[in-house]
């Protein structure tokens, strides 16, 4: 796997197979050229052919609505490529952005890293 400046990656096992983990290194997701390198590695991602992803808030205090445009069009990638998604470890106030916008209806997200590699 490449390096990356933004993700930390682990190779993990799903129920239905191989995965990835997929940890967010930053804590703040603010600003546009921090948030355009992230999606561009999220999407490499997939673009290596993973195509089961789990990818792990415990880092991320906050975001932008940039960067939930940047996970939807993970989604929809993910989604295309015939694979699947879940978010774990997200925390109170970045999981209440998720209900608000109503993106939890998009996500599947999950309280632990295991319980995501158990719904894969």
């Amino acid at each position: 796997m490449p390096e990356y400046k933004h993700l930390q990656l682990s190779p993990a096992q799903g129920t239905s197979g191989p995965a990835v983990v997929v940890r967010l290194i930053d804590s703040k997701l603010l600003k546009p050229e921090l948030i355009f390198a992230l999606r561009d590695e999220l999407l490499s991602v997939v673009d290596e052919g993973n195509k089961k992803l789990v990818l792990d808030f415990a880092a991320v205090e906050s975001f932008s609505s940039e960067t939930l445009n940047s996970l939807l069009l993970l989604s929809d990638k993910v989604t295309k490529a015939g694979g699947q998604l879940r978010l774990c470890n997200i925390r109170p106030l970045v999981q209440s952005v998720f209900e608000i916008t109503r993106l939890t209806a998009k996500f599947t997200i999950k309280p632990t890293e295991a319980e995501a590699l158990a719904d894969l």
